[in-house]
């Protein structure tokens, strides 16, 4: 008789993800394909769209479209595309 052991991820991540730039349609969108995947992988986010040039600042960011993940600025100067987004979503998990 055989047996199978699985093991299934008990522990939930939470991420905080920021879209920093104007309020336009892409960055709408990849907000939209950002909640799509964490819901996809299983991940407890919260995403937040910084669109004031001062918050913006604050943040040392000085070239939009930025996106930061846990206070980490990733794609900073281009809108990301759905694998992208989705890879780094995934190693931001981890």
């Amino acid at each position: 008789m055989r047996f199978a052991l699985y093991v299934f991820r008990l522990e939930v991540v939470s991420l905080i993800i920021e879209i920093l730039g104007p309020d336009c349609e892409p960055l709408r969108i990849m907000a939209e394909q950002a909640r799509e995947i964490a819901s996809g992988l299983r991940l407890d986010v919260e995403i937040r769209r910084i669109t004031a040039i001062q918050d913006i600042l604050d943040r040392g960011v000085t070239i939009v479209p930025a996106i930061v993940i846990d206070g980490n600025q990733i794609g900073v100067g281009r809108i990301l595309s759905r694998e992208a987004l989705e890879g780094l979503l995934a190693d931001s998990a981890e």
